[in-house]
């Protein structure tokens, strides 16, 4: 049965020469250059603090929400690499919530209902946690994040 099979295909085989000949391997020619409208960033500060940086681009119905922390992998300290990734890591494998315990499926889950999905991040000078959801989810997808 295998040599069947391989009889069938060595035709087949013979024929790929002839296909790369007629330029079918060849990448098209790039097309023109397309324009970027980057939206102006806007930011203010809460009253407890927290800086916000918003972005509105029009016409999309989704947000992203970020926590960012400005301290990353470069406050890991000698003999300590790799903690800031680690960190970032344990942020989605559980959380504390009105006094009670919520592991990592539970808010995997809760993020998934939101239709987005918990994304941590770990840079050099930053750790992050956050979630892309469509419009009307961001105040769920904020508290989640908050947890």
């Amino acid at each position: 049965m295998k040599r069947r099979g391989l009889l069938i295909a060595a035709p087949a085989l013979l024929a790929l020469p002839g296909l790369r000949a007629a330029g079918l391997d060849a990448a098209p020619a790039p097309g023109p250059a397309l324009p970027i409208a980057v939206p102006p960033i806007e930011g203010f500060v809460l009253p407890n603090g927290l800086r916000v940086v918003v972005a509105v681009r029009r016409g999309v119905p989704l947000v992203t929400a970020q926590v960012l922390v400005l301290a990353g992998q470069e406050a890991d300290g000698p003999g300590r690499a790799g903690l800031g990734a680690a960190l970032a890591t344990l942020l989605t494998k559980g959380a504390r919530r009105d006094g009670k315990d919520v592991d990592a499926a539970t808010l995997a889950r809760q993020a998934e209902a939101l239709g987005g999905g918990l994304e941590p991040a770990a840079g050099w000078r930053s750790t992050a946690l956050g979630m892309t959801v469509t419009s009307p989810q961001l105040p769920a997808a904020l508290a989640l994040l908050a947890d």
